[in-house]
């Protein structure tokens, strides 16, 4: 065999070696990093969650984290928590439809709890049930991953930031979106299919692809190489997406823009929109699968879409700010779509996406809205908080309950400041 060939098979062979040792290395200085802030921290004497005199309910995934959430609350903090591990896919979604939740103060969670709190045998309709086990007993969450898009939007990127972030938090208004799945066939609009509720993002496009590829076959690679690679082979693969869009945006205040001669309520404090103004797009009536049949709709034809995300919260992932204008309870998401756009173009899509300002590139818009419909093809996949939905549907309909819930935090990050009037 031709030298060349053989240098190659091995450095072939050593890459998943070098990047396990690599990753190994780097986990553990990230863990020796957080114990030291941990060993370091006072909380102060009194807090919430002391005179709450109720343990934290923490839903563990065995599979991430860096397990050092324990060690805070115990040693540090003083706040009495019991753990909850997770064993599948499925299980999550089974304990909380099960769990005597309200013996506990708070619940630190994963996406597919929400939806166990939802299909509770109670009285009342799966919003009005999780509303009320939110509001008594609220969430808060913890990275547990590479990368979580909900801590993010929070102003936290590691374990020991998010419970120091908890324990000096308190329960404050929080929006969650429902999504529901239709299918339409031949002008027939069949019944909803799948029904689900979610704090983080519902997406479409290349970030679906990029989840695919990091979750998958570069997976090996370890957060740091899988992220870097995938969105450079998603880009490069120059695949679009068919689909229309049909959006009823919402007012917006822009605390911003205001001056002392304007008082609250004056309409030039407002405008729909965060970024775009929803008027350069056709006016229509609202579709058949929308709840909210009142106010204005508008439709975004079909286009080749790059990319389109509701997001609940600011972040889609760690280094992902897809939704700038982000507020924790505005009753609204931010509609995020980048179509007809080219490979360069992408590629400064994605950079700004890092710090949110891909939002005033040409080829993207954004509206606030309480309610938006995405129409597709049946094949494609879309997922809410890195799940998959259903296939086999071709309607989407995502709508905000403004203050379902109820989430424990400090602060959150705002970026609404840096964005008044994007376009």
């Amino acid at each position: 065999m031709d030298t060349h060939w053989v240098t190659i098979l091995l450095i072939l062979i050593a890459l998943p070696f070098l990047t396990f040792v690599i990753g190994a290395l780097v986990q553990n200085q990230w863990r020796r990093s957080i114990k030291s802030k941990v060993e370091s921290y006072r909380p102060s004497a009194t807090n919430y969650w002391k005179e709450l005199n109720r343990p934290v309910l923490c839903v563990i995934n065995p599979f991430g984290g860096a397990k050092l959430g324990r060690f805070i609350y115990e040693e540090k903090s003083g706040i009495q928590h019991e753990a909850v591990y997770t064993l599948h896919a499925q299980h999550p979604k089974q304990l909380a439809e099960e769990i005597n939740i309200y013996q506990y103060g708070a619940q630190i969670i994963i996406h597919s709890w929400i939806n166990g709190l939802a299909n509770r045998k109670t009285k009342g309709s799966p919003e009005e049930i999780l509303k009320e086990v939110l509001h008594k007993v609220p969430v808060s969450f913890v990275p547990g991953g590479s990368s979580n898009g909900v801590c993010a939007s929070f102003g936290i990127d590691e374990i020991y930031e998010a419970i120091k972030n908890f324990i000096e938090g308190t329960p404050k208004p929080l929006d969650v979106m429902e999504v529901k799945t239709y299918e339409w066939e031949e002008g027939e609009l069949g019944g909803p299919r799948e029904r689900v509720f979610d704090i983080h993002a519902l997406s479409y496009g290349i970030t679906t692809d990029f989840d695919v590829l990091t979750e998958g076959p570069l997976r090996f690679l370890g957060p740091t190489i899988k992220n870097f690679l995938a969105p450079i082979l998603v880009v490069l693969s120059g695949k679009r997406y068919d689909g229309s869009v049909l959006l009823r945006p919402v007012d917006v205040p822009h605390e911003d823009i205001a001056s002392g001669e304007l008082k609250d309520g004056d309409p030039k404090l407002k405008r729909k929109g965060i970024c775009t103004d929803p008027n350069k797009f056709e006016k229509v009536k609202a579709p058949a699968c929308a709840e909210r049949k009142e106010g204005d709709w508008y439709k975004i034809p079909k286009s080749k879409i790059a990319l389109f995300v509701t997001m609940n919260v600011g972040w889609g992932a760690s280094g992902y700010c897809a939704a700038p204008g982000f507020k924790p309870d505005d009753g609204a998401v931010d509609m995020v779509i980048a179509r007809n756009v080219g490979t360069v173009e992408m590629f400064r899509f994605l950079v700004g996406m890092e710090t949110g300002t891909h939002a005033r590139l040409p080829h993207v818009e954004i509206v606030q809205v309480d309610e938006v419909v995405l129409e597709t093809s049946k094949t494609e996949l879309i997922t809410v908080s890195g799940e998959p939905l259903e296939r086999g549907v071709n309607r989407f309909v995502v709508k905000v309950h403004k203050g379902l819930g109820m989430a424990v935090y400090h602060r959150y990050a705002d970026f609404r400041k840096n964005y008044p009037l994007c376009k």
